[in-house]
């Protein structure tokens, strides 16, 4: 089981999983501005996997293609879900309890990458998907 949480300790879930998928960076402007940071950190969680153990996360409609939740007492990054994609959470590595089992395997959006936050780590580069 996975678990995680917000800074507050108001938003807290598990997933019934032993690993997540498809960890990545995303540097695009939305990730940015929600992270408060030069990218994002996610991976991807079955929805049918996740449950809310404390209050659950308020959710904001950012773009026209996703939702994204935070914790309404802290202002912490919960996840994102596409709207075209709502079998999985796309859940903020930060707000895991063992964030350091997560290993990240590419990075996206780089069309808007920071110059100075550039992450030569060998994985792939792809451009938002869109």
């Amino acid at each position: 089981m996975i678990t995680g949480g917000c800074l507050c300790g108001a938003v807290r879930y598990a997933v019934d999983a032993e690993r997540l998928e498809s960890a990545s960076f995303c540097h695009c402007t939305m990730c940015r501005r929600a992270s408060g940071s030069a990218f994002g950190v996610f991976a991807r969680a079955p929805s049918d996997k996740l449950r809310w153990l404390g209050k659950e996360p308020k959710r904001y409609k950012s773009s026209a293609i996703a939702v994204r939740a935070f914790c309404a007492d802290c202002g912490s990054p919960i996840y994102f879900q596409y709207d075209s994609r709502p079998e999985y959470y796309a859940l903020a590595v930060g707000s895991l309890d063992r964030p350091d089992l997560v290993k990240p395997e590419r990075h996206w959006g780089v069309e808007s990458e920071i110059p100075w936050a550039r992450i030569d780590d060998g994985l792939q580069r792809s451009r938002t998907p869109v």
